[in-house]
């Protein structure tokens, strides 16, 4: 069965509602490339504070424990930037993303990270 594209609308009603579900489907795909790159972020952050807490820790098997989850993390982050990349991420903007969380030092900064990822997730599970 063939589709009448105007379904008793005039051609310019018909052209808009076609522009409105592109920009719709453009917004839901700029949302999840924005989940994916806040979630790198955070996986990103893990490592780096995993890494060094690591670095410092005295007692053995903490170190190990803490590389372990360092290295898991780094994993999810690499996964994560190869996928937002793959979706049309922009390059420039998955590497100040990664680099910016070198700052991170504390659980509350990888909250504060946690947090803008769950919004992110949110908005793209909206659209």
């Amino acid at each position: 069965m063939v589709q009448r594209p105007l379904r008793g609308n005039s051609m310019g009603r018909w052209i808009k509602d076609l522009k409105e579900k592109r920009k719709e489907a453009n917004r839901s795909q700029n949302a999840q490339i924005h989940a994916f790159v806040t979630v790198t972020g955070v996986a990103a952050a893990i490592a780096t504070v995993t890494a060094a807490t690591a670095a410092s820790s005295s007692e053995d098997s903490l170190s190990k424990t803490s590389m372990a989850v360092a290295s898991a993390a780094a994993l999810v982050a690499a996964q994560c930037v190869k996928v937002a990349g793959s979706m049309g991420a922009n390059r420039e903007h998955l590497a100040a993303i990664v680099s910016s969380v070198v700052n991170v030092r504390t659980g509350g900064d990888i909250m504060t990270l946690t947090a803008a990822a769950a919004a992110a997730t949110c908005e793209c599970l909206i659209n």
